[in-house]
């Protein structure tokens, strides 16, 4: 019995069997069944094979190139279901069993490349870039474990067997963009580091995550690992080193300095001294706001901590804007009072009621009101039965209220009990919940010794630094320090801080201060990948140069923080970037402008560029029109090096070419 489609033929995109014999000479002759099928169709009219990829050659591939982290998990047991269960028992338990493995992934922002049989692949970095990738895999392989212990415990009763997980995790450069016949691609990434993360899955034990070199480097700091001896891999020449993950440290607080080596803060003697002049102010009774802005890597955290150490009178209370957090309502806020309990996720809801308990006591100890269930609700503990009572009386907006009036009322209860110094580091990734409840706090600054310290990146107009600002307006005790990058010579005495020795060859030296621009953060990362890569070796407790070095490259842990920056930009003005970026770090606006063809979009693409710090003006010597500057060589680097290897050919063409046109016969004397 053959098939025959019950589908308008308008829809195959054909003109179907009783076609004009005109267009026979154009048909497609089916690879399954041998059927002439008319031009246009996209599927045999008999057999219903794809006839796509017969028609004509693939349009180019639209993608990039892009350093992702791959998470593999092989669920060995999954498929075995089939065996032994009915067909609908096997498809709810497995069906379940994803879903409930899906969650941790989507929450730490993966994307679910494809489930194939036992195997699940999930990217950290693409479509969607975050700066801290790698360790996202790593925090949503540890929930995966946990998960699937409870989702083992819910079903115990219809599993024949608990089932069980192993994970491979690395993290490496990919093509990632559509792939596919016309009409059936789907984006997916390819490259050699998803082969690497598919063989350490199978590699590990069940219940192990087994994590690549790459994943290792950026993420030690924040995870306990074991090393393993090299293993031999299929596909590989030469034995790959392997760590299994243990644990997390705790937290998502950072460290500074290089594995052993570190710098005391250098520079930000005159910052170091206004903030410390605050918190003398706040020890005599005065209150007040302090945003502490500068871009990613300067040292804001670095500076705060200083100066908690230097002056340890005032308690210290911190909470912090996570990126995966950001649709999560009042998370700096809950993650403040979690931190002042001291619970981790290991407590226990009782215990945590009980902590919550002693605290709403001591610091209002004559309050009446619901503040213990508000509060118990913020930090997401499951009610008792006092705190469903009391929730139960209060609508939508009435919560809201009350949630404002109880953090409200237990900072200043703990303000009037001790000067109270309240820290939000990462400000700019918090919710608008939460800057709606910063607002809402911030006269509190004007009755009692409480000092507001708020730590975040320049944002756009409309963003969290802009409230911040428009709130602090209407606060007489509002001011805000902002951090430049160190001086050449800042720089190169931090280099030789944590190297304790002028060690480097000048011209080694000279590169690494070229690149990171004053930045402490990335000079740390750009000698931390030198130490990784051998170029400095540390013998007889002298560091020496191994080889000569000629060109310094962005390291990997600062990978995913320059292109998440550049990925979070809109779609036209993120290629208006890549077009500047292969014209040079340096760019006349008029050979943007000839590239693009679009005057007045290319004008409004260069303010967003100049107002998220992405660029800056520039004199260009003897160009007669507006040139600019990429801020930061690393994010000129990061920018084109994301672009595909043909696209960035045709690109550096296309420039040419207008540049010949708009300098003829002065080409050389411009570039």
């Amino acid at each position: 019995m053959t098939w025959s489609p019950s589908i308008p033929i308008s829809l195959c995109g054909g003109s179907g069997p009783g076609a004009d014999r005109s267009v026979r000479s154009l048909a497609v002759r089916c690879p399954r069944c041998g059927f002439e099928n008319p031009a246009g169709y996209g599927f045999c009219g008999r057999c219903g094979q794809p006839l796509s990829s017969l028609v004509g050659p693939s349009p180019p591939v639209a993608g990039e190139r892009r350093y992702v982290t791959i998470l593999f998990a092989h669920i060995p047991g999954l498929l075995t279901l089939l065996e032994r269960l009915d067909a609908e028992e096997a498809y709810r338990l497995i069906n379940g069993c994803v879903e409930a493995l899906s969650a941790p992934l989507y929450r730490y922002g993966g994307t679910v490349d494809r489930l194939i049989g036992q195997e699940l692949m999930v990217v950290f970095g693409a479509p969607e870039v975050h700066e801290d990738d790698a360790a996202r895999a790593l925090w949503a392989a540890i929930e995966m474990m946990e998960v699937l212990e409870q989702f083992n415990l819910a079903n115990s009763v219809s599993l024949p067997e608990p089932l069980t997980v192993q994970c491979g995790v690395n993290t490496g450069l990919v093509f990632a963009g559509e792939v596919g016949a016309p009409g059936l691609r789907a984006f997916t990434v390819i490259g050699d580091a998803v082969n690497l993360a598919n063989r350490l899955a199978h590699l590990a034990e069940p219940g192990q995550v087994f994590v690549g070199e790459a994943t290792y480097r950026q993420t030690q700091r924040l995870f306990r690992f074991r090393p393993l001896p090299p293993l031999t891999v299929r596909g590989r020449l030469e034995a790959v080193p392997v760590y299994i993950l243990l644990s997390a440290r705790g937290g998502y607080r950072r460290a500074w300095g290089i594995g052993g080596l570190a710098s005391p803060m250098v520079g930000r003697v005159r910052e170091m001294t206004a903030l410390q002049d605050r918190l003398r102010w706040l020890l005599a009774g005065q209150g007040g706001i302090v945003s502490v802005v500068g871009e990613a890597g300067l040292g804001k955290s670095r500076l705060v901590a200083e100066v908690r150490s230097a002056i340890q009178e005032p308690r210290w209370l911190e909470g912090r804007g996570l990126s995966f957090q950001i649709e999560q309502p009042y998370f700096p806020f809950r993650d403040l009072i979690q931190v002042y309990l001291d619970l981790d996720e290991a407590a226990s809801p009782e215990e945590g009621r009980r902590r919550l308990r002693e605290m709403v006591a001591r610091f209002l100890p004559h309050r009446d009101d619901p503040v213990y269930s508000i509060l118990a609700y913020l930090l997401g503990l499951p009610p008792d039965v006092e705190s469903t009572g009391a929730l139960e009386l209060l609508s939508g907006e009435g919560l809201r209220r009350g949630l404002f009036q109880a953090v409200r009322a237990l900072l200043a209860g703990m303000a009037q009990d001790r000067p109270t110094v309240v820290v939000m580091e990462d400000l700019h990734w918090a919710d608008e919940s939460s800057l709606d409840l910063l607002t809402y706090l911030m006269p509190l600054a004007l009755e009692v010794p409480i000092l507001f310290l708020l730590v975040l990146r320049p944002e756009p107009k409309s963003g969290p630094l802009q409230v911040v600002r428009e709130g602090g307006a209407e606060v007489s005790v509002y001011s805000e320090i902002r951090l430049a990058p160190l001086s050449w010579e800042e720089s190169a005495t931090l280099i030789g801080n944590l190297l304790q020795r002028d060690c480097l060859p000048h011209s080694l030296q000279r590169r690494i201060l070229e690149k990171a621009e004053g930045n402490p953060l990335f000079v740390e990362e750009i000698i931390r990948s030198l130490i990784q890569d051998e170029v400095l070796v540390e013998r007889d407790g002298r560091w020496e140069v191994t080889r000569e070095v000629s060109t310094i490259h962005i390291p990997d842990t600062l990978r995913g923080l320059l292109v998440g920056r550049v990925d979070r930009l809109e779609p036209e003005v993120r290629e208006t970037l890549r077009w500047a970026a292969v014209i040079g770090r340096v760019f006349p606006e008029r050979v943007l402008a000839a590239m693009s063809g679009d005057g007045e979009r290319l004008t409004h693409h260069l303010r967003l560029l100049l107002d998220r710090n992405f660029i800056r003006y520039y004199r260009l010597e003897g160009e007669q029109g507006k040139a600019y500057i990429f801020n930061h060589a690393l994010s000129h680097e990061a920018t084109y090096m994301g672009i595909l290897k043909g696209e960035r050919r045709r690109l550096h063409r296309r420039a040419l070419e207008e540049m010949e046109w708009l300098y003829a016969g002065r080409l050389e004397a411009h570039y």
